[in-house]
């Protein structure tokens, strides 16, 4: 694959990256900052942080294997 050609990546796969990192940086914040202020007092239930974190990670997985595959396959068909 020559450098100068641009990598296509789905939408789809950099929009759940981008997802579950917002959710594993956010349950990051609350977890190390108790007074953050990111998520409302009102949907605070035991471990949430930890929840935010685990849904993040679950989500960011298969996406960048997505993404590493998309790029691999890319490779390979050129």
């Amino acid at each position: 694959m020559p450098a100068d050609r641009p990598i296509n990546l789905p939408l789809r796969l950099i929009t759940l990256d981008l997802l579950g990192t917002l959710l594993l940086v956010s349950g990051l914040l609350e977890l190390f900052n108790k007074d953050s202020g990111l998520i409302p007092v009102s949907l605070h239930f035991p471990y949430y942080e930890w929840a935010l974190i685990f849904i993040g990670l679950l989500i960011m997985l298969p996406a960048v294997y997505g993404l590493v595959r998309h790029i691999i396959d890319n490779r390979h068909s050129q």
